[in-house]
């Protein structure tokens, strides 16, 4: 009995800890490093960023939004181009900055792996023109230890 009171609770626990929205921390949340090839070269992506496991304040165009810190080197950040990350489903995401414009990256978990694409999206554009097309480029980013 005590061995399946045990179980009951260790699903209980379980169940709670992927999270989006449900309590416990989201097992998203952490650091992650792009890996360095053509598109990210041409898209001039930072080192990579931080997923946050906290809410954003002040966007309330970002229905669940959490906090998201752009990495530029190892240990230093800014919230410039990705400020935010929301879930989108169960393993996937999106992350870029809650002004909107910039880079926007739309990402699915595979393995330590998150990958999917960015998407830069100019907002600079002649009187009475059309905003340039969007670049779209395919992107890895890999889940590493964040910096102390």
């Amino acid at each position: 009995m005590r061995a399946a009171a045990g179980l009951v609770l260790l699903v209980i626990l379980a169940c709670g800890v992927q999270r989006s929205g449900r309590g416990g921390p989201d097992l998203l949340a952490g650091c992650y490093q792009f890996r360095w090839d053509a598109s990210t070269s041409e898209m001039r992506l930072p080192w990579g960023f931080d997923l946050v496991d906290e809410p954003l304040e002040g966007w309330g165009n970002v229905p669940n939004g959490r906090v998201a810190r752009t990495r530029t080197v190892e240990r230093e950040t800014r919230d410039e181009p990705f400020a935010f990350w929301s879930r989108v489903g169960q393993d996937s995401v999106r992350v870029g900055h809650p002004g909107g414009g910039g880079i926007s990256l739309s990402l699915i978990r595979q393995g330590p792996d998150l990958v999917g694409t960015a998407m830069a999206r100019g907002d600079a554009m002649t009187f009475g023109g059309e905003p340039p097309p969007p670049v779209i480029r395919p992107v890895v980013v890999r889940r590493v230890l964040c910096p102390a």
